[in-house]
């Protein structure tokens, strides 16, 4: 807010627009940041459709934009504290090194007759490191998320009236970012035009690196069909 509100004084007429990780997940609060003097709003990824467009309705001067395609965090809305701690790069400065996704062995804590307590060893470059974890009645918090593909909810968004669509394309390829904004641009035109979305773009996407696919929290699914436990990193489905 502080920053908010020195960039409204010395640059009055700059657009401001508010980062995913301030956590936007109702339309009240879309409406106090509006009142700070913000244009547009990227909201939560842990949101429904239903819940943006309930946001929507309830906040239709506010233009708002959500995630559609890329890595997902295994943290709420990025909050992870694994690549800041491994190579000082924060997540929430744009610079994650996906640590999540490398190779980590469990030890069992000693003495640990309950088994509530584990050691992580990740084994590419950091063996004989061993750092604990617990686990509560949720689990435990270092796990491998599928990637987005939502180009299959594209119509709804539209419908609903999201201003804008969000691919998350950090350490990817030109060639990927080039493809995806290609296919989700067409998605978008046939959505505008009344068009039903064509199957030929899940092909496409398909074939570009990804950890297998989910649609996130754009509908609600089990946890275990929201993770990849078989792999980190990213495989082509198909060649260019």
């Amino acid at each position: 807010p502080g920053l908010i509100l020195l960039a409204r004084e010395r640059w009055p007429d700059l657009p401001l627009h508010l980062s995913v990780q301030a956590n936007t997940v109702n339309g009240a609060a879309v409406r106090f940041w509006r009142q700070a003097g913000i244009r547009r709003v990227i909201l939560s990824r842990e949101l429904s459709l239903d819940e943006i467009a309930a946001i929507r309705q309830d906040c239709p001067d506010t233009e708002l934009e959500v995630f559609v395609h890329g890595a997902l965090c295994v943290a709420y809305s990025g909050r992870c504290l694994l690549s800041g701690y491994f190579n000082h790069r924060d997540p929430n400065q744009g610079t994650c090194t996906n640590s999540c996704r490398w190779q980590y062995r469990p030890h069992a804590a000693e003495p640990d007759p309950a088994g509530d307590v584990w050691l992580l060893e990740e084994i590419e470059r950091r063996r004989g490191e061993y750092l604990p974890i617990s686990e509560d009645e949720h689990g435990t918090y270092i796990l491998n998320s599928k990637d987005l593909r939502a180009i299959e909810h594209v119509r709804r968004l539209v419908e609903i009236g999201v201003d804008s669509l969000k691919i998350e394309g950090r350490t990817k390829s030109p060639y990927y970012v080039a493809r995806t904004c290609q296919a989700y641009r067409q998605a978008i035109d046939d959505a505008a035009s009344g068009r039903e979305l064509d199957p030929r773009l899940l092909g496409q996407l398909e074939g570009l690196a990804n950890r297998g696919y989910t649609d996130g929290f754009y509908e609600r699914h089990h946890t275990r069909e929201r993770q990849n436990y078989l792999r980190g990193p990213s495989e082509s489905g198909g060649s260019p």
